[in-house]
């Protein structure tokens, strides 16, 4: 599991994993919950870089518009019973979302719920446990995803949860074969970049860091599309130069790589 001594703390910025456990660490006890179980609305913030695993998020963390307009739509008849409780984390200073981005957004955009408190769930344990938490609430979804994402989706609770072999396959639906190739990875990259933290590893794709090392070469950074064609076209050159002229027709060639 990792530790604080472990995560660069360069970053100031609260969205970077060693300043919120910073802020853990020098906070006051966590308050109590009023009995209804409801936060105002303004005392819940977002920090969807640390708690939402899915990637092209906006700023609140949301993916789907549309469905936080659905919900938002669904609350203006719902004025004594909100939707299902959000999961939120005590810092030691502030309240932040854990699991519920559209949830959030859309009491936010629900003129009826502004100025009212909203169910949540208070997540218990350390930070490593609440970020474990928001990986494992959105994998109720990873059959929606395409392997490539599942894949992100996997590489993304390694670097940012450290989980358990078990716990890894329980929640990612990948193979025990993953895990170490992960692991492994993970390993690698922070002993090659030690200024590096688990943050900085997950925001990349599993399909380019498998393969490549972005942080120590700027091609490698490309798009994976583009780093596809670009290996496509290398590999060309070489068919070209070993097997003669015929293979000088760019037609020829993408009809031989696509077989």
């Amino acid at each position: 599991m990792p530790t604080y001594e472990m995560l660069n703390d360069q970053d100031e910025e609260f969205d970077s994993l060693a300043s919120l456990q910073r802020e853990i660490d020098q906070g006051s006890p966590r308050p109590l919950l009023p009995e209804n179980g409801c936060l105002p609305l303004e005392d819940i913030h977002s920090l969807p870089d640390v708690f939402q695993p899915r990637r092209g998020v906006d700023t609140d963390g949301v993916a789907d518009k549309l469905f936080v307009e659905d919900l938002s739509n669904t609350l203006e008849t719902r004025l004594r019973v909100g939707l299902d409780p959000i999961s939120v984390f005590w810092t030691g200073k502030r309240w932040v979302l854990v699991d519920g981005h559209h949830r959030l957004k859309a009491y936010r955009a629900c003129r009826l719920w502004n100025d009212r408190p909203v169910p949540v769930r208070v997540i218990e344990g350390d930070l490593w446990a609440a970020i474990r938490e928001s990986v494992e609430e959105n994998s109720k979804s990873r059959l929606q995803l395409t392997r490539s994402e599942q894949s992100d989706f996997a590489w993304q609770f390694v670097c940012k949860a450290d989980p358990s072999e078990t716990v890894f396959m329980e929640v990612t639906g990948q193979r025990r074969r993953q895990y170490f190739k992960m692991k492994k990875r993970v390993r690698e990259l922070l002993e090659a970049h030690p200024d590096l933290t688990r943050l900085d590893l997950a925001e990349k794709s599993w399909g380019l860091i498998s393969i490549s090392d972005p942080f120590a070469d700027p091609e490698a950074s490309m798009d994976p599309e583009i780093a596809e064609d670009k290996k496509a076209i290398d590999w060309a050159k070489i068919m070209r130069k070993k097997l003669g002229p015929k293979l000088t027709s760019r037609k020829f060639s993408q009809r031989q790589l696509s077989r």
